[in-house]
């Protein structure tokens, strides 16, 4: 006999592959597409991978300075 596995999750599966459908969620997800590019973008060409100042603020500090050079 065979059987269909169903996973334990299914139902919050169901519930994210809805929301997956919303315009807001392809609206929010194209925007977070431009923000991780550049971010990426400054990773890769500034080396920019290990914050050298610590807190919210200075690491929003030297985001900036990176982001103007």
């Amino acid at each position: 006999m065979r059987k269909i596995a169903c996973h334990l999750h299914e139902d919050a599966r169901d519930r994210a592959r809805a929301i997956a459908k919303t315009d807001a969620y392809v609206a929010s997800s194209y925007a977070r597409k431009k923000v991780e590019m550049l971010f990426a973008h400054l990773k890769r060409i500034l080396e920019l991978d290990r914050l050298r100042l610590r807190g919210p603020n200075e690491a929003k500090d030297e985001f900036l300075l990176a982001a103007t050079a």
